[in-house]
């Protein structure tokens, strides 16, 4: 094909922008907001929750799309994990949404990994592709985050590993800023 897939991080905010001035194609692919929070807090230089949430605080236009909620959850204060897990709400509830006013399919990463039989004609159709590709290779770990490690075997499905790893006081901490 003559067209590119590309693959963003962070434009959770401007899906409305791609859609409307690339005129692009696209799925919105979100992981479950523990496995960012976790993966996120490992290296807190790249994720500083807290000026993350400083920007968004001090914007007129993201504060006006929050739920009075989270505006109010800006104002608290909140240890790292509970930072980043705000930061994950509020980037991809306006996600979310600009998804929906913009048509885009939502599917979440890890259901697409564990049941991908249901929701590869989704995608497939969003991007006018006709081929799934290998569920060998969709299982890999991304090779921008792991290099030649991502061909390791043991590596797949590694997605699970959050899950047998988050101790109850941090899930605890994500859940009651989720809910």
């Amino acid at each position: 094909r003559e067209e590119r897939i590309v693959k963003l991080i962070r434009a959770n905010m401007i899906i409305s922008w791609l859609r409307e001035n690339m005129a692009a194609r696209m799925v919105f692919i979100v992981r479950h907001p523990a496995a960012v929070v976790l993966s996120q807090a490992a290296s807190p230089q790249s994720w500083d929750p807290y000026r993350r949430l400083n920007l968004y605080k001090s914007d007129s236009r993201l504060s006006n799309a929050m739920s009075s909620r989270m505006r109010a959850l800006l104002s608290q204060s909140l240890d790292s994990i509970e930072a980043l897990t705000l930061a994950w709400c509020v980037e991809n509830s306006i996600a979310f949404k600009q998804a929906a006013e913009s048509d885009v399919p939502i599917i979440h990463y890890e259901d697409l990994l564990e049941n991908g039989e249901a929701e590869w004609p989704r995608i497939l159709a969003a991007l006018d592709l006709e081929i799934m590709p290998d569920s060998d290779l969709i299982a890999r770990p991304s090779q921008q985050t792991w290099g030649e490690q991502a061909k390791d075997p043991a590596l797949v499905r590694r997605y699970e590993s959050w899950m047998t790893r988050i101790d109850p006081k941090t899930a605890e901490k994500i859940q009651a800023i989720l809910d």
